[in-house]
């Protein structure tokens, strides 16, 4: 029986990290189809709202009858803005690198997923204690990770005849005895996580490209988006350039 239920931990392990996986592919399905989107919404906002600390810092000088020094100005928000652009960079990166990763045929994924679950089986740091407590099987089960999730079949294979190698140096069998303390908590405790991973995003998604209505929907709403922040833009613009050429206007400004 006990030994029935550590096959269940072990499947329900190996079950979780492939819908990690496959979380992380559909994340990067979901930048590659609205990255380019994303990436215009979000230079937009940061623009709208480098704008409004503008007009919040010409307002506050007109009020103290102070002349607008447009350099100092330009000098302060830069810092304040550094936060954002850096983070729109980042954004720009990742798209641009998701853009360039290739896809894996369907064979491929399914031998590596086979020989991940193979290494699993023998290794596991949750399975397996000694693998926590050997630096060599630690370090091959966390690129055996890795492997897994660039779906390196090539990788596993090598990895695998080094974990086997290792475990023959340590006096063990590659189907090693598993004891396992609190094994049920340990089981409602991965459950717990499959269904956490299955109902937020971005596991989500992959309902989103089962269909080509939602998806075009996705894009009408990015589309949305930018257009309200293009023409919020113009009107922080027309504000701030009132502010500057040193006309009469009052504003009552809020920041968001």
């Amino acid at each position: 029986m006990k030994e029935n239920r550590i096959e269940q931990y072990a499947s329900l392990l190996i079950r979780r990290d492939q819908l990690k996986k496959e979380a992380e592919i559909m994340e990067d399905e979901y930048y590659r189809e609205f990255g380019d989107e994303f990436y215009n919404v979000y230079e937009v906002k940061i623009s709208c709202i480098e704008l409004k600390k503008k007009i919040h810092y010409c307002q506050a000088a007109r009020n103290h009858g102070e002349k607008i020094d447009v350099e100092m100005m330009d000098a302060v928000l830069k810092e304040e803005m550094r936060d954002y652009y850096t983070q729109l960079k980042n954004l720009f990166a990742n798209v641009q690198g998701v853009k360039k990763m290739k896809v894996s045929p369907e064979h491929v994924v399914l031998a590596v997923k086979k020989k991940y679950r193979e290494l699993a089986k023998m290794i596991h740091p949750d399975l397996h204690p000694f693998t926590q407590e050997d630096e060599t099987l630690m370090d091959l089960w966390n690129r055996a990770v890795k492997a897994y999730h660039m779906n390196d079949e090539n990788g596993l294979d090598e990895i695998g005849i080094l974990v086997r190698h290792r475990l023959q140096e340590l006096g063990y069998e590659e189907e090693s005895v598993v004891v396992i303390e609190d094994l049920e908590e340990k089981i409602r405790s991965v459950n717990a996580e499959i269904e956490e991973i299955m109902n937020t995003d971005p596991y989500q998604y992959k309902m989103l490209f089962e269909r080509e209505d939602l998806v075009e929907e996705k894009h009408l709403e990015l589309k949305k988006e930018l257009d309200s922040y293009l023409h919020y833009q113009e009107e922080l613009e027309g504000i701030l350039h009132t502010f500057i050429s040193d006309g009469e206007v009052t504003v009552e400004w809020k920041m968001d």
